[in-house]
């Protein structure tokens, strides 16, 4: 798999650092893992706008210190202070293992280079917005185009159903069948009439059964009333007989009007043409299909499709419309995010123009376009398949490696989203991941069409004057660590710490980078550089050098100072290469007493 090799060294270097930077252990193979001890302090002083901060680490645990910060106060004692003083303490770090790493890992490089340039946050920030904008056009346009898949069924629709009134309306039968809705409709308003009449009668029928005299029979009256009264409501009772025959003769009347009514409907002209069109449908009905006569019984149900399917239809011509809109819009879309890209590759350029401008032993080249393990580590994210198919991403690299890598990207995503829309293997790839590029899902292919190869750094290193720049890629150890460590010596003004940079170089290496760079940057930066080699701060004009007691088992500082220290300079000779005399060639050169 591409990149094992670079995550192995990576993977080495954070284990490194962590064991280094974590609490003390010893196993019993006798292995010490870790410098830190539960009551281990550390203090940090700091000087800033003339005033003297002490910072303090404390109470290890859980891979943290807990931090206080002191401010020196005018009375020469350290007292607690909320200044964030710590926010604006920036420092780089880097250790040889860190360095080789950058060298022998061109992404590494390239990141670290990005980093330096302050302008490219906001530009990626961009890329990332443009992004967005080409992932919601894509759904967008997936959105219209399921929906204009709907045309060619919704157009068949529509010339059905308009054929089926047009041949319903040509052989007659919408006249046949809305004469015969009218006479219907007509017909229902006649017999609510005559319903009305058979409501009245029934009523009064009800009416009149319940319209009898009272029994009185049943009063009690005094025997001196009794006959009397009983004379005069029998006299009532015989009037009351007379409304009930009045009230039945009413209601033979109603009858007989009910009667003349339907006689009356039934020998006009409208009762024959009732039964004529009645006879026409019926003809109708044994004529057509029980489709046909569902469809013919529906027909107000068919005009009403038509006009909603018509109108379904001109949604659909109108997101034809904003379809070709938004390809327009999606091409200018992926054009600006090349472009964007491409000045990514220029802001890349100028940089390393303007940081290696008077380097004579390093060149750094930006190649557009030409990581080729970046893109494959990427292509296999999407695609997710961090391993196999091994022979498939190299017929990829092939292809897009060996000619305009730019314009040969555009081509195999173009090839893929084509397998995938199309489900045909053209013979490029294997079976397998053919079968596999078929089952992307619509987001992976917006992604692929996305992903470009990174821009491939190039470093070219100059051993000498006499020689000619070559690859670092062909440097010795050495001289990737030399070339990588000018360029972080280039440029920058915060503080530097380099952990043993002299690992990789030998004493000729180690003049001319220093001499060239180190000595130069300290005018901008602060360095601060933990070396085995007295000949970095001999070279490297140190200010300050801190000498530390080998023969303790300690951390314990042997002597401090300026170079021009007695006891700076018995140490420096005790460990420089060459001795007190390559001191003195040394000290003749700054004219101090040795």
């Amino acid at each position: 798999m591409v990149g094992n090799a670079d995550l192995a060294e990576f993977k080495e270097l954070l284990e490194d650092q962590t064991n280094f930077f974590k609490q003390f252990e010893s196993s019993r193979l006798g292995e010490e893992k870790g410098i830190i001890k539960s009551d281990t302090v550390i203090e940090l002083y700091l000087e800033r706008l003339g005033r003297t901060y002490k910072i303090t680490f404390s109470n290890y645990g859980g891979g943290q210190f807990s931090k206080n910060v002191y401010k020196l106060n005018d009375q020469g004692e350290y007292e607690e202070s909320t200044d964030p003083i710590l926010e604006l303490f920036r420092v780089n770090i880097f250790s040889q293992k860190q360095i080789y790493n950058i060298a022998t890992r061109p992404n590494a490089l390239r990141d670290k280079i990005d980093q330096s340039i302050d302008s490219l946050e906001a530009h990626l920030s961009a890329i990332r917005d443009i992004q967005s904008s080409y992932f919601e056009t894509t759904a967008k346009i997936r959105n219209l185009k399921h929906q204009i898949s709907k045309k060619e069924r919704l157009e068949i629709d529509i010339t059905d159903i308009r054929e089926r009134l047009l041949q319903f309306e040509e052989k007659g039968y919408q006249t046949t069948l809305k004469k015969q809705k009218e006479l219907e409709t007509e017909e229902l308003f006649l017999k609510k009439v005559i319903n009305d009449f058979e409501n009245k009668e029934d009523r009064l029928r009800e009416f009149i059964e319940g319209f009898s005299y009272i029994d009185f029979d049943e009063f009690n009256f005094t025997p001196e009333s009794s006959d009397e009264l009983r004379r005069i409501l029998a006299r009532n009772s015989t009037e009351l007989q007379q409304v009930i025959i009045k009230l039945t003769e009413a209601g033979t009347e109603l009858s007989r009007a009910k009667n003349s009514l339907t006689q009356l409907i039934e020998t006009s002209n409208w009762f024959d043409r009732f039964n004529q069109v009645k006879s026409d449908f019926e003809t109708l009905q044994s004529e057509l299909t029980q489709e046909d006569l569902d469809d013919l019984g529906n027909i107000e149900h068919l005009s009403n499709q038509l006009i909603i399917k018509e109108k379904e239809l001109g949604d659909i011509e109108q997101s034809e419309r904003e379809l070709e809109s938004l390809n327009d819009e999606l091409n200018t879309i992926s054009d600006t995010y090349l472009e964007l890209r491409k000045q990514v590759t220029t802001f890349r350029r100028e940089f390393l123009q303007v940081v290696l401008a008077d380097s004579r032993n390093i060149k750094i080249e930006v190649k557009p376009f030409r990581d080729s393990e970046h893109y494959e580590i990427e292509l296999r994210k999407i695609l997710q398949r961090e391993d196999k198919f091994n022979e498939d991403f190299q017929t990829i690299n092939s292809f897009i490696f060996n000619g305009n890598a730019e314009r040969k990207t555009k081509e195999i995503s173009g090839i893929i989203a084509a397998i995938k829309e199309t489900a045909e293997n053209d013979g490029r790839f294997t079976t397998r991941f053919n079968t596999l590029l078929k089952g992307l899902n619509d987001e992976q292919i917006d992604n692929i069409r996305l992903l470009y190869p990174e821009d491939k750094i190039e470093v070219q290193y100059k051993a000498n004057e006499a020689s000619g720049f070559k690859s670092i890629s062909n440097a010795s150890a050495g001289q990737k660590t030399s070339a990588i460590l000018t360029f972080l010596l280039s440029y920058g003004n915060t503080p530097l710490l380099l952990d043993q940079p002299e690992d990789d170089l030998d004493n000729q290496l180690i003049y001319e980078l220093i001499v060239n760079r180190l000595a130069n940057s300290k005018n901008k930066r602060q360095i601060i550089t933990v070396t085995h080699n007295a000949n970095i701060p001999v070279n490297g004009d140190s200010e300050w050098v801190i000498a530390m007691n080998s023969e303790s088992k300690y951390t314990e500082v042997l002597c401090d100072g300026s170079i021009e220290n007695q006891n700076i300079k018995d140490a420096i000779c005790n460990i420089m290469e060459g001795g007190r005399e390559a001191f003195k060639l040394r000290a003749r050169r700054y004219k101090f007493q040795i």
